[in-house]
């Protein structure tokens, strides 16, 4: 199915891994063969969601792809969400000008 490691671990239960994977930079935004994405995966109400679209925001804001951006916001994302170092997408947009 094209799944990568963190879609595995999701549709393992495998939260705790998966949010591993996530701080060690796996990249929410890969798609599997079917056009699905790992948050596609996770269920609405598990703490894992939160995080999964907090990671797509900041790697959509690393891709400078304003429609991602836009997007991941209105699925839920949080606009203050902190990766890998306290780095929020604000942070990356003026690191990315």
């Amino acid at each position: 199915d094209g799944y990568t490691i963190l879609m595995w671990a999701i549709t393992k239960q495998k939260f705790r891994v998966a949010q591993i994977l996530l701080s060690i930079g796996a990249d929410p935004l890969i798609r599997d063969n079917y056009g699905g994405l790992a948050s596609d995966l996770a269920p609405f109400d598990s703490y894992l969601f939160p995080i999964l679209k907090g990671y797509e925001l900041l790697y959509a804001t690393f891709l400078n792809n304003l429609y991602l951006v836009k997007r991941t916001i209105e699925e839920g994302a949080d606009i203050n969400f902190q990766g890998l170092g306290g780095y929020n997408a604000l942070l990356i947009a003026v690191e990315q000008n």
